[in-house]
């Protein structure tokens, strides 16, 4: 994979998680490095999803700790958060890439080690509008993998057990999983 497209500029990188431990969308990563089509990335994503939700509901991910027993849960729970909040920051004119862009603008380094309330905070400082620190909230709070109702929504899809198998046809998906230009330091 890419390590110029998968950069610390990069969506994928920006999945720190909603925990310390949580990695970063790696489909994402793959698409925008051209190492996988957007079809092949969202396929990915959506088979991701599902392996999250065959996880039986158990704790708050807030009250996780680190260990394989939930890691299919929490690894793709933290895909969906991040999925879904780029697609509300887009929802209102903004991407998650425009906010990281700007975060690292400001001084700090995506590598700095942060606690993850506090880097969502600083992204929602940035860009309110995408409701992050209320979708970070919500997420924690869930004892199962989150529903994606307001990815659903957005993308204007169907029942919620179902998933187009094909990557429905619409500009922010677009934009999410094709390839990116390294934008300037």
């Amino acid at each position: 994979m890419s390590s110029r497209i998968c950069s610390t500029r990069t969506w994928a990188n920006a999945a720190v998680g909603l925990r310390k431990d949580w990695p970063v969308i790696t489909r994402t990563c793959g698409a925008r490095a051209g190492d996988l089509t957007a079809q092949e990335a969202w396929r990915k994503l959506l088979a991701g999803f599902a392996r999250g939700r065959a996880v039986a509901p158990g704790e708050q991910l807030a009250n996780i700790e680190r260990g394989w027993s939930n890691t299919m849960r929490v690894y793709w729970s933290g895909a969906a958060y991040w999925f879904e909040s780029d697609l509300a920051m887009r929802a209102v004119g903004s991407s998650l890439d425009e906010v990281l862009q700007r975060y690292r603008r400001a001084g700090i380094a995506l590598e700095q080690r942060v606690e993850p309330a506090d880097f969502v905070a600083a992204l929602d400082a940035i860009e309110p509008r995408g409701g992050l620190r209320r979708r970070y909230d919500q997420y924690l709070a869930l004892s199962s993998f989150p529903p994606l109702l307001e990815a659903r929504a957005t993308l204007k899809l169907g029942a919620p057990e179902l998933w187009p198998d094909e990557m429905p046809d619409h500009p922010w998906l677009k934009a999410i999983f094709t390839p990116q230009k390294e934008p300037a330091p």
